[in-house]
């Protein structure tokens, strides 16, 4: 990445393991310095390591390696086949090792850096083995105590072994990893078991919705409602008898409380809702099958209820 003055970025390029360039901001600014700060040549695309020069789209040194004393293969590895080969680039193994002047492969950590890391994955694995096997054992100690308790055959459960940790730096890594698993686990439970809306107090039609029946759409649905049939039983509507016309609520006030959010609604928000339109169905129906849904929506329960 190269920035200004400004800090600004003006280049920005990522890399492929054996040099390719991804260039993510390019504005122009002619800079030649390319994969591991090595000078890239703009006629060839190669890279200048000092000793020689590197083509990053075939992974190899354009020339083969040498050393100032004659040698059959210079800075050779014979426990290791691949520094055999004089064009190759850190034994074709760029994650591991880097090449600071085009002859030496030299490996990216030190090695109290590479121990360093092994003992603290060596002691992630067991503390995530020890979370487990420890899992493991209670359990098992426990249907083992009830088993014997109950005087009756059983089998006995084996307990897993813990792992020991050889020193600090494992016993450390353990304990990190465990309580990641652990905060994690608690993260995930609370989510799963996110607290709930509180319920809802119980229904009253008068307390929560008021008088609906005497608004303007009620008295208007009433009114195309006479001398008409009942949608439900059929029979003529006529006002002042059991079979007066009547406006419905669809859904029923008591279902739009409980399971349409209107206990979430304030008092005025849900008397105005009952006394609107969209809250009624558009037909009268006669006041005997509106007092007999009316007695079964009062015994109907609701699971917020």
């Amino acid at each position: 990445m190269v920035t200004d003055a400004s800090g600004n970025i003006k280049e920005e390029s990522d890399y492929y393991p054996f040099g390719g360039e991804r260039v993510v901001t390019d504005l122009g600014i002619g800079n030649n310095y390319k994969f591991t700060g090595k000078e890239r040549d703009p006629e060839t695309g190669c890279d200048y390591f000092g000793a020689r020069y590197y083509c990053n789209p075939i992974g190899r040194f354009i020339t083969p390696d040498w050393a100032d004393t004659p040698t059959d293969v210079p800075y050779a590895n014979f426990g290791n086949p691949q520094s055999l080969n004089l064009y190759s680039y850190v034994k074709n193994n760029p994650t591991t090792f880097g090449d600071p002047d085009g002859h030496e492969t030299q490996a990216t950590l030190d090695d109290q850096e590479t121990r360093e890391a092994g003992e603290v994955i060596a002691g992630a694995v067991k503390g995530l083995y020890n979370l487990g096997a420890g899992t493991w054992n209670f359990g098992a100690e426990l249907l083992n105590k009830q088993g014997r308790a109950s005087g009756q055959p059983h089998i006995e459960l084996p307990l897993a072994p813990m792992a020991t940790y050889d020193n600090d730096t494992q016993a450390i890594a353990a304990g990190v990893t465990q309580l990641t698993v652990v905060v994690a686990d608690g993260i995930a439970g609370m989510k799963g078991t996110a607290a709930k809306d509180p319920a809802p107090e119980p229904y009253n039609r008068t307390e929560h919705y008021g008088n609906p029946s005497s608004s303007t759409t009620a008295k208007e649905i009433r009114a195309n409602g006479e001398g008409q049939s009942c949608p439900n039983c059929g029979q003529t509507m006529k006002s002042g008898t059991k079979t007066a016309p009547t406006a419905e609520h669809q859904p029923t006030l008591k279902s739009h409380y409980y399971e349409k959010g209107g206990s979430k609604m304030t008092p005025a928000e849900r008397r105005a809702y009952a006394r609107s339109s969209k809250a009624m169905q558009k037909d009268a129906v006669c006041k005997t099958c509106q007092s007999k849904q009316g007695a079964a929506e009062a015994k109907k329960q609701y699971q917020s209820q």
